[in-house]
């Protein structure tokens, strides 16, 4: 179900008028120990933090939940559609202790092995080459299905940097897809820092030019939603097996702009989400100058052994319902004729010394 349009009580609700909460839809990770559905208020959500938000994290949500009322109306279309945006903050005790988010629509909902029940479809499950679909009896996703799903991941991203918000942990699991539409929903949004924040990452995703010890910011972003759109395009998930995948892709414009995001020497020099959303939306490339790590080496591709095939004469062909007639080698005499000739000049020589003698 999806969210109604607009959160019906104020922007910050204390926890008691909630009432007693349900038990929680996800496993506490992250910054949270849960997320509940809100009594009486079907399709929004709460959120717990693990401890309650310090003055500056308190401050960021508020605004965050105040931001949309000054958006153009496209910016708010996107929000609702593609968006898991806090609406209010809950409070407890004067301190901010989780928010209210909506709660993803069911189209982003799916059936999946191995156990075949139904749930929110991760991205995780894009970002694998076709012939993974088809051992699991799915019907591969097409590369314009894939490319719809990243068009949206770019235009979230577009959106916040628009109005200077740090996201940091792009990764597969913070995003949904739907397999009717193919549109995409990020979540965590509430998460959100305002130029800087905590580098926040997942394996597999850390930025070369931002050291876990350091703040990510909007260069960050470019990063890692240029790598999570590339490995949904590819299939493929290990970066060298990324970057040289890109160079299949039918447009040119797109393999060059996201080597550029993921190869630029200086983090200042990746191109924003605006101009690879432009280019996804088919229009020119309009580069500005790159400087680039080189590409690394090609894996090289392990052989499969094989069992060697040699013709032999130790069978012959097998005809239909009948087993194959061993055939038996031919012995070969030449040995036993080189013997009999060596004893027979033997013999004539013996003989000619007994003949002289006499």
């Amino acid at each position: 179900m999806s969210a109604p349009v607009t959160w019906p009580l104020p922007a910050a609700v204390d926890l008691a008028t909630l009432g007693p909460l349900a038990a929680s839809i996800s496993l506490g990770a992250g910054q949270s120990t849960g997320i509940h559905p809100v009594p009486g208020h079907d399709g929004w959500l709460v959120k717990l933090y693990h401890k309650p938000a310090d003055t500056d994290a308190a401050t960021c949500l508020d605004w965050l939940i105040a931001l949309p009322a000054t958006m153009p109306p496209a910016d708010r279309d996107l929000v609702a559609a593609a968006m898991s945006w806090p609406v209010a903050a809950v409070v407890d005790g004067g301190k901010t202790i989780g928010c209210i988010l909506p709660q993803a629509p069911a189209k982003f909902r799916a059936t999946r092995p191995p156990d075949d029940t139904e749930r929110y479809l991760e991205i995780d499950w894009l970002a694998r080459p076709a012939a993974s679909f088809t051992r699991r009896g799915l019907a591969p996703p097409t590369y314009r299905e894939r490319l719809r799903v990243g068009h949206d991941l770019v235009a979230v991203c577009a959106l916040l940097g628009r109005y200077g918000l740090v996201y940091s942990d792009w990764s597969y699991s913070n995003a949904f897809y739907s397999t009717t539409d193919h549109s995409a929903y990020v979540i965590d949004v509430d998460g959100c820092g305002r130029h800087r924040m905590t580098n926040i990452f997942q394996p597999n995703w850390e930025d070369p030019h931002t050291p876990r010890s350091s703040p990510a910011d909007i260069t960050t972003d470019r990063y890692r939603v240029a790598l999570l759109v590339a490995r949904l395009l590819t299939g493929e998930r290990a970066v060298v097996h990324v970057l040289h995948a890109l160079g299949d892709l039918s447009d040119p414009a797109l393999t060059e702009i996201l080597r550029d995001s993921l190869l630029a020497t200086t983090p200042a020099q990746r191109p924003a989400a605006a101009t690879l959303l432009a280019v996804l939306d088919g229009r020119p490339y309009l580069r500005m100058p790159v400087d680039r790590m080189p590409l690394p080496p090609r894996p090289a591709v392990a052989a499969v052994p094989t069992q060697p095939v040699h013709a032999t004469a130790a069978t012959s062909p097998a005809r239909p319902g009948k087993p194959a007639t061993p055939v038996r080698p031919t012995a070969d005499h030449s040995g036993r004729w080189a013997a009999a000739v060596v004893v027979a000049l033997l013999a004539l020589i013996v003989m000619a010394i007994l003949l002289a003698a006499n």
